[in-house]
């Protein structure tokens, strides 16, 4: 970085130095060779070599640039519209200056080219430049800073300033308006889809375990609670819920958006069912959200999924055999992820407690087949008593709709 810093430094010398030898070669010219045409030659170059040493000495340091985005909160697949506000020292016979906004990395990486626009300044002193980014991705963005670039007409002369200008907005995932249906677990006939709704029955406790997050205040055994020293809670015959938790897969994939995506409208579509959802994922990090309901609630498992990445670094098996906080409430359990593989069915299977079903979703793109591979792992899962639902964007509408065998 401090060579190519010095090797800028050096090139602008050496143009500003030519340009001088340009200059006084000219004058010279017209000193020793008199008449029209040398001193016409002089003249003419004359406004360039003043232009130039104006901007050699022209305060670059003191522009201002503020940017404004117009929302920052959008959803994937929106228009972010931003506007620049430039503000200049004073005013003079500036002729232009070039804005470069910095794009976020992740930006970068999706091949989006940075904002560059060209501003005629002449004898202002506050310019405003709007621009759009059409069909952003789900993600959080941080915009760095501002490039302002000034020179002279012919490039001798160039001066720019990095101006620290970070904001940021955050695009939430697309959601699918998306019919949920509860469903359990029939051992001998599969999996089927269940059309009424039915909760959990209250009146009637099977047995006593120990207090969970998420548990409500009302399923509290205050004697067993006093007895023990330790907050016991109610377990009640469950038949049929809509209360689910979803465990997503967060290794790298090139359909991990599509995954978000089905997972985002289907906690929608639960909640506004009336049920509960809860999520559990691991990236860098472990993220757990316990079985809730609630506005609130929601929005914070659509913030975590705005800007969640597939950048988990331990095999998702290893998650599902590992973490016994995905096995604390005897529900219903999908699994999301964008590819079958065997150790991840065994590591379901295993671990899953047989009291609440087990559905397998694998989202592929609309462009994906379903390979032989898939096939007989489909046929594995379903000896182990999972229930695998391979789909596609265009499917996740009718995700749940009739039987839930394909």
């Amino acid at each position: 970085m401090k060579m190519k810093a010095v090797n800028r430094h050096v090139i602008a010398g050496a143009k500003i130095i030519g340009f001088l030898l340009l200059f006084f070669a000219a004058f010279s010219y017209g000193m020793f060779q008199g008449g029209f045409v040398s001193w016409f030659l002089f003249f003419s170059i004359l406004p360039f070599a003043l232009y130039a040493l104006f901007i050699l000495f022209y305060p670059v340091q003191k522009i201002q640039v503020m940017r404004e985005i117009a929302k920052t909160d959008v959803s994937e697949g929106e228009t972010v519209r931003m506007k620049m506000t430039v503000r200049l020292p004073f005013r003079s016979p500036l002729f232009f200056l070039t804005l470069l906004d910095e794009l976020p990395e992740k930006l970068a990486k999706r091949g989006r080219t940075p904002y560059k626009t060209l501003l005629f300044a002449f004898f202002k002193k506050e310019l405003a430049v709007q621009y759009a980014i059409p069909n952003i991705t789900r993600g959080e963005y941080v915009f760095p800073a501002v490039r302002v670039y000034v020179a002279d007409w012919f490039g001798f002369v160039e001066k720019s300033r990095r101006i620290p200008c970070e904001d940021s907005f955050l695009v939430y995932p697309a959601v699918v308006d998306m019919v949920y249906r509860p469903f359990e677990n029939y051992f001998d006939q599969g999996m089927a889809a269940v059309r009424d709704q039915v909760q959990r029955d209250s009146t009637m406790a099977v047995q006593l375990r120990d207090y969970q997050p998420g548990d409500r205040f009302s399923w509290i055994h205050w004697k067993a609670t006093a007895r023990r020293n330790e907050l016991m809670t109610k377990e009640f015959e469950q038949r049929q819920t809509n209360d689910i938790m979803i465990v997503l897969d967060c290794s790298p994939s090139g359909t991990f958006d599509l995954a978000v995506k089905f997972t985002a409208s289907l906690i929608q579509a639960v909640i506004k069912k009336g049920g509960q959802a809860g999520l559990y994922a691991c990236e860098k990090e472990r993220h757990y959200f316990p079985v809730q309901g609630g506005v609130f609630h929601k929005q914070a498992m659509f913030y975590f999924l705005a800007k969640v990445e597939d950048e988990s670094a331990i095999p998702w098996h290893k998650q599902i055999e590992n973490d016994p906080v995905i096995f604390l409430q005897n529900i219903n359990k999908i699994f999301v992820t964008t590819a079958l593989r065997e150790e991840d069915i065994e590591a379901i299977g295993k671990n899953v407690s047989p009291r609440g079903a087990k559905l397998l979703v694998c989202v592929k793109g609309n462009d994906e087949q379903i390979s032989p591979g898939d096939t007989e792992l489909m046929n594995l899962a379903k000896s182990r008593g999972i229930f695998v639902k391979i789909l596609r964007e265009e499917n996740f509408a009718n995700a749940f709709g009739g039987g839930m065998d394909r």
